[in-house]
């Protein structure tokens, strides 16, 4: 008995992507909510107003807080609101704009971001304007903050790593060799932190290093918040 032909080989389609949800992006002042909108691309609504239960889903959305000039509690409570706001209105995927240099009421306004999270993935790193993280240090065209006149105009000294400007939040910095070594360590690192209690807060040098950070958290779910400076923006846009 003649042997039947092979069957020809089909090319499987490419599984499709899970579809990425609208953004909300809280930030602290206009300048830095105007930066989001512009990495994040169309379309875009940049507000002035913190309620946003009544804004449409088909488009990312940019709030400006306006709380840089606000007393912390005061700056914490904006943020708390407009969260509840959120919650009421179609979902959306959390980011929150802070200063690359970390300046601003960042501790706060993080901590009431963090109520209702499973994690905050915080990367404040900017590439494009010389704003690295090494070893949970914002460094400044490669030297550490606290050494430079970034903070010149500020009242207080700036901090020497993230979990000190982040204090009162717990945080786990996530070094860069984990951060390159594939999405499955990275979220599984993320995952590790957050089952901990507490957040990651990994280094980033380049975009790339940004593009693996957003990757990882977006496919942990909306439970897991982003909060980082235009870099991290511009890896979700």
């Amino acid at each position: 008995m003649a042997s039947l032909p092979p069957r020809p080989s089909v090319p499987q389609p490419a599984p499709t992507p899970a579809p990425v949800p609208y953004v909300l992006a809280l930030a602290d002042d206009l300048s830095g909510a105007a930066e989001t909108a512009c990495a994040l691309g169309g379309p875009v609504r940049l507000s002035l107003a913190a309620d946003v239960a009544g804004s449409p889903a088909a488009h990312d959305l940019v709030v400006d807080l306006d709380t840089r000039h606000l007393p912390a509690a005061a700056a914490a409570y904006v943020v708390r609101t407009a969260l509840r706001a959120a919650q009421a209105g179609p979902p959306r995927l959390l980011y929150k704009k802070v200063d690359s240099q970390l300046r601003g009421h960042l501790a706060a306004e993080a901590a009431a971001y963090a109520e209702g999270a499973e994690a905050v993935v915080i990367a404040p790193a900017l590439p494009a304007a010389g704003r690295t993280v090494t070893g949970g240090v914002v460094h400044v065209n490669g030297v550490p903050l606290h050494r430079t006149d970034g903070w010149r105009a500020e009242r207080a000294a700036a901090p020497r790593s993230l979990p000190e400007a982040l204090s009162g939040l717990p945080v786990r910095t996530v070094p860069l060799d984990v951060v390159r070594s594939g999405p499955a360590a990275l979220e599984a690192e993320f995952r590790r932190i957050a089952d901990c209690g507490a957040h990651p807060a990994p280094d980033a040098e380049t975009d790339a290093d940004l593009d693996a950070v957003a990757a990882a958290a977006l496919r942990l779910g909306p439970g897991f918040r982003l909060l980082g400076s235009g870099g991290l923006a511009l890896a979700l846009g």
